[in-house]
Order: C-alpha cells, then structure tokens, then sequence
C-alpha cells in the first residue's frame, strides 16, 4: 500500500493511504483541456520560457503557462512577444498569459494566440501588483471595477473562440478592500471558464501569510474551477490546499525557482505516489546544467544564457555547505566552457544531501509591503467601465 499523509487544519500528519486528486478540466466541446495532475506551473516574468516549462513538463506538470505577453505588443509580433509565446513540442497543453485593457486588442490578441500560435489556454493576468502599473489603473485594480473586468474577458472570449480563457486574480488591493469574490463573479459572468487567485493581496505583494481561506470562498461562490495560488512549498501542502479549500488544481511559483524537481515531488503526492526525496548537491547539480544548456539552445548563445541563469545559481545551490566556490565561478561563468570547468571542483562534496533549512524559504521575491497606487478619484467610480490606457503588466 501507497502510504502519503493526511494534513488536517491542525497541522497534524497522519500516514494515510494515498489520496489522488482529479484532473482538472477546462473547457467545453472541441476546446476541452484536460491537466492531469492537475498542478500548473505560474507565470513568472523572466522565468517561466521554453525551456523552463519544458524541464516542469517533463517533470509532471500538467501545465506550464508562459511569461505574461502584453496584447499590443503581441499584434505588433515584436521578436520578444513572438519568443515569450514559442513552445516545445513536449508541452501538449500551451497555455499563455495574456494582459491587455481594451477590449479589440484583447480579442484580437486572443484570436492570435489561437489561430497562429497555436494555444489551447489563454490566462488573463489582472492580479498584478505592481505600483507604476496600477497607478494607471491597470493590473490588479482592474478588478475593483467588475463591469471593466468583465467586458475585457468577454473580448478575449469572444477572441479565443473554443479555447478556455481563465483570469488570474489577488484578493484585493488589502484585507480592508477585498474584491475576490465579486472579480470571480464578473470574470465567470464574462465567460471565464476558470479563475486562479493568489491568496495574497496587492499591498502584500508576495509577503506572509497567505489566505487559503479566499481560495475556498471562491470555490463555493463559483462554478468554474479554482486554481489556488500561494505558498505550496512541499509536496503535502498541495494535498493540504486541495483538501482544506476544495480546489480544482494548484499553482506553483517561486518555490520551484531553483528546485525544478519540485514538481515532480507535487505531481506524484497528487496522483497517489510517494514523492521521492530531493536531490543532493549532484542532482541539484545536473539539474543547473539542464537548465543552463536548454538556455543555450533557446538563446542560440551561450553569453546570454549564462547570464541569465546568474539568477538561477544561487537558487540551485541554496542551503548546500560544500558548494560555495562552485556558485561563485559558475556566477562569473560566461561560456559552456568556464561553466564545466567550474564543475571540476575538488572541494565540492557531491553526496552532500539536501538542506532541510531550504525547503521553506522565500525564493527570489522578498517579504516586503508596498502602498498601493491608484488614479486619483479612482475608487470614487467603480462601477464604470472606462479602461485604462494600455501599457505591460507583470506577473501577479
């Protein structure tokens, strides 16, 4: 028998036997996407590429979305925007996270992603909570304005045609505003066929705690699916999220950034196995490599893909003692060359386990606050559907 554990609201684990989640399905008709596990991989700026996805794929996730695309830019198919939505042909559900906020270039944009890229998802990112582009009125304060919210996904609706369109979501600009429920209402009203919610709010950004208990108000005001989104770290908090809030699938973000096995540490626990334990310091190892030589292919140079993963490294190597000289020169690397001869380090220890003290740790993002920005008068006319002028968004 398969043991996994049980994780109750008292934070108590118990051997139980395995519990499997369903397949989330999104989607009707010839549209239909089916994730299987159902654990999706967030966007992330800067991150989440071909070659990123691809190693999540191929570790079980069910879905990788891409970098968020802006509506405008993908219509003018600006070499970025075209390079954000390629794909690899191991990824069988492409899913893109698509920002915009007027409603022809939205649907027209929708309409892109469908016929030419080929997407069989499409995310509309309105949970961003970046200060310079809520100021305007974009991102996530969109969403305090559920008439503006639901015409714009009733545009990339009408865009997408048979594709499923979710939209992405924060629960509000604070725990004194918060706008989950009703943002979820308009997007389903609008045509939404699922919503993801980060269970933070907009002055949080990506700081403590996170509120599941958003995530389970959403799932009984609704009846789409429910993505939760929001400090699932190990394997058992994804049976935990699924459980306590009732969820249709689990997003993971920044807790994969450097530990790519993760996922598949997620997957197994969700379809009933048990997970296998992470890797030492040769498997975080080859791991790096994978990463950094799928770089190099996406790139077509070696320059910028060491470079790029100069934000990775640290992250690969968080927690682990004997590999100190070997982050730092493969920091400085600039070639396949200099990042194998880095490798060639006597004093790294590669049976060395993997750190405990790494497991639970912020990755990447801070814990810091912010005060939200918005327009002037803005919050004195929300039930307008006046939209903000267009302009890039970020992740959420």
């Amino acid at each position: 028998t398969v043991v996994s554990w049980d994780v109750s609201k008292t934070d108590t684990m118990v051997a139980t036997k395995a519990w499997t989640a369903p397949a989330m399905v999104l989607g009707r008709g010839e549209g239909v996407v089916r994730m299987d596990p159902p654990l999706m991989v967030a966007p992330m700026a800067g991150v989440t590429n071909a070659p990123f996805r691809k190693m999540c794929v191929k570790r079980g996730a069910g879905g990788a979305v891409t970098e968020m695309v802006s509506a405008h830019t993908l219509l003018e198919r600006t070499p970025r925007a075209m390079k954000i939505v390629s794909f690899d042909p191991i990824e069988k559900v492409r899913s893109v996270q698509l920002y915009g906020t007027k409603k022809g270039t939205l649907k027209d944009a929708a309409k892109m992603l469908v016929e030419e890229v080929g997407a069989t998802h499409i995310d509309l990112n309105f949970g961003c909570p970046v200060r310079k582009v809520t100021r305007k009125g974009g991102g996530a304060a969109i969403a305090l304005k559920p008439k503006l919210l639901h015409s714009l996904v009733r545009s990339a609706v009408e865009g997408a045609s048979e594709v499923p369109v979710t939209v992405k979501l924060r629960m509000g600009l604070s725990m004194e505003r918060l706008t989950h429920v009703s943002a979820g209402k308009a997007a389903e009203d609008g045509g939404a066929l699922g919503v993801v919610l980060h269970a933070r709010t907009v002055d949080q950004l990506y700081s403590s705690p996170v509120h599941w208990e958003a995530i389970a108000e959403m799932v009984d005001a609704l009846a789409i699916p429910v993505v939760g989104n929001g400090d699932v770290r190990e394997p058992m908090d994804a049976t935990k999220m699924m459980r306590e809030t009732g969820a249709s699938a689990i997003m993971v973000g920044r807790a994969c950034l450097g530990r790519p096995w993760l996922i598949q540490q997620i997957a197994d626990q969700l379809v009933g196995k048990e997970p296998k334990e992470s890797p030492n310091l040769k498997g975080a190892t080859e791991a790096a490599l994978e990463h950094f030589q799928g770089l190099v292919h996406y790139h077509g140079q070696e320059l910028t893909a060491a470079l790029e993963m100069r934000k990775f490294v640290p992250l690969y190597f968080l927690g682990f003692q004997s590999a100190r000289v070997l982050a730092q020169r493969l920091m400085t690397a600039r070639t396949a060359h200099e990042w194998f001869a880095a490798l060639d380090d006597p004093s790294v220890d590669w049976k060395e386990a993997y750190p405990p003290s790494a497991l639970r740790l912020a990755r990447m993002k801070g814990e810091g606050r912010q005060r939200v920005s918005l327009p002037d008068g803005y919050l004195d006319s929300l039930d307008d559907a006046i939209a903000p002028e267009d302009h890039d968004a970020c992740e959420g």
